[in-house]
């Protein structure tokens, strides 16, 4: 087992990088994780990338005998993205968007999201893979299977219904229940629960909408997971977790990934 640290030195002076890593090494930190917030600092402009700070940074720990663990950070897309592209802020589960300034606004079945987040993916990998001082690739930081009800997740949470229950017919039986939800004569009438009233909502289909938040959160981490195994195949891949309420369904989480990492506060734990 390896205990390291987070670190966040974006807006520091570079100075202070050696002083922090000399402080770690004396109290015997061997790993540090950092990366995690930084799509703006990586990407100021669409296309436009700037990776020259990281590899100094890479090397200050290095000279101090620490390794890097390199976090992609696909949860934390540039401003600039959101104005060029507002369709893929993520909505609350009633239809309203979010404000595109908070943490954790994407929606993760945003076919350009997905496209961007692919694309700083691969040119932090090609940037960085012969680089021996990372050791491990995190995708994000702490994923989390938060809901939305934009009209494509509406659509996909149909088609996953479709699929996962052979047609409408057997949809319509499972969720029909007399008293609270009238029976459904076509997929077009399923909505997220709680476009329903608190009273009216059939557990059965906020059950089902949990399970296809979750999947649709995992299915996009591991997107990256395999984007970085094709330009990397040797790449160690993880996912830090929070074991929080939205945290996604942790095995199916970990199927591409090759160990599992914990976060917790400022102590992230490597397994």
């Amino acid at each position: 087992m390896k205990i390291g640290v987070d670190y966040y030195p974006e807006k520091q002076d570079k100075q202070i990088w050696s002083h922090d890593a000399g402080l770690m090494a004396e109290n015997g930190v061997k790993i540090v994780r950092i990366g995690g917030i930084v799509w703006s600092e990586y990407e100021h402009s669409d296309s436009e990338y700037s990776f020259g700070w990281l590899d100094e940074l890479i090397t200050v720990f290095a000279d101090f005998g620490i390794e890097t663990v390199l976090c992609i950070p696909v949860e934390k897309p540039p401003l600039w993205f959101f104005q060029e592209y507002p369709d893929t802020v993520r909505s609350d589960i009633d239809g309203n968007l979010r404000q595109f300034c908070v943490l954790d606004r994407c929606c993760v079945n945003a076919l350009k999201y997905r496209e961007y987040a692919v694309r700083l993916t691969l040119n932090l990998v090609r940037r960085f893979r012969d680089n021996k001082n990372i050791v491990a690739w995190q995708i994000g930081n702490d994923i989390k299977a938060y809901p939305c009800g934009c009209n494509n997740c509406r659509e996909m949470f149909r088609s996953w219904l479709l699929n996962k229950y052979d047609g409408f017919e057997n949809i319509s039986e499972t969720f029909w229940q007399t008293i609270n939800i009238s029976e459904y004569s076509h997929i077009s009438q399923v909505q997220p629960p709680s476009l329903y009233p608190e009273e009216r909502r059939s557990p059965a289909l906020s059950m089902e909408y949990s399970r296809f938040v979750s999947e649709s959160a995992n299915a996009f981490a591991s997107l990256i997971a395999l984007s970085i195994k094709r330009e990397l195949p040797n790449a160690c891949v993880t996912v830090s977790t929070a074991l929080q309420g939205d945290t996604p369904n942790l095995y199916n989480l970990y199927d591409y990934m090759d160990f599992a990492s914990f976060d917790n506060l400022r102590l992230s734990i490597f397994i």
